[in-house]
C-alpha cells in the first residue's frame, strides 16, 4: 500500500474497537465514542479509458435522491483479491469483461471519508479497447447511462458540480494531471506521477 495506507489503518485499530452493529456489508465500530463504518473487506473503483478517454457511469442513488456520475467501484467478496473484485465490479456495472487481470493497473490509494472510515479505496485503470466497448453486455439494473468523457468535459463537469462525490473526483482530477504532465513534459525524471 501507498500514501501511508498500512500505518494509517494500524493506528485505527488501537484502542482496539468495539462493534456496536454489524450486516453483511458492514460494521459500525466504536473506539472511545468515536464511530466509524468500516466494510472489512477491501473496496474498489475502476478508471476504465476507452481510446484514453474515461467511461463513467450514471448511477441511481435512492438514499441521496439522484443519479450522479460515477466510476465502476464496489466491495471485494470473501477471498476476492482486489484485482479479481475490479474485474468483476467492472463486467457488472458495464458488461465489459476484461479476462487479463494483469489489464488492471493499480493507481494510487483514496480516503473515502477519513473522519468516518479507516480504510482506503484501492484504484485500478484499465485499457478497454473501443471493440470490448462495442461488444458490452446488461449491466446492472441500478446503472442509468454510460458515458465516454473527453478531458475538456471532465474538467468542465468538476468545476460546474456535476461530478460532485470525493473519490471519483479526486481519481479523475489525478487522471487529468497525469494526461497534463504526458502533454506538457512538466514531470521531472525521477519524479513520482499522480
Amino acid at each position: 500500500m501507498s500514501v501511508g495506507g498500512e500505518n494509517w489503518y494500524r493506528a485505527a485499530q488501537e484502542p482496539a474497537p468495539t462493534v456496536v452493529y454489524r450486516n453483511p456489508w458492514f460494521e459500525i465500530k466504536s473506539r472511545d465514542g468515536y464511530f466509524s463504518l468500516e466494510y472489512g473487506y477491501p473496496q474498489v473503483v475502476i478508471l476504465p479509458l476507452v481510446q484514453e478517454k474515461v467511461l463513467l457511469i450514471r448511477v441511481r442513488r435512492p438514499l441521496i435522491d439522484d443519479e450522479p456520475w460515477e466510476l465502476p467501484a464496489g466491495g471485494s467478496d470473501r477471498g476476492e483479491t482486489p484485482k479479481v473484485a475490479a474485474r468483476r465490479e467492472l463486467h457488472e456495472e458495464t458488461g465489459i469483461l476484461v479476462e487479463d487481470l494483469e489489464r488492471f493497473e493499480p493507481l494510487t490509494l483514496v480516503s473515502e471519508m477519513p473522519n468516518r472510515s479507516p480504510e482506503l479505496l484501492i484504484c485500478f485503470q484499465v485499457n478497454i479497447t473501443p471493440e470490448e466497448f462495442a461488444l458490452r453486455g446488461e449491466h446492472e439494473k441500478e446503472i442509468t447511462e454510460m458515458r465516454i468523457w473527453e478531458d475538456d468535459q471532465i474538467k468542465e463537469a468538476i468545476c460546474s458540480g456535476e461530478f460532485y462525490l470525493a473519490a471519483p473526483t479526486a481519481i479523475l482530477a489525478r487522471h487529468l494531471f497525469r494526461q497534463e504532465q504526458g502533454k506538457t513534459g512538466k514531470q521531472k525524471t525521477g519524479d513520482t506521477a499522480c
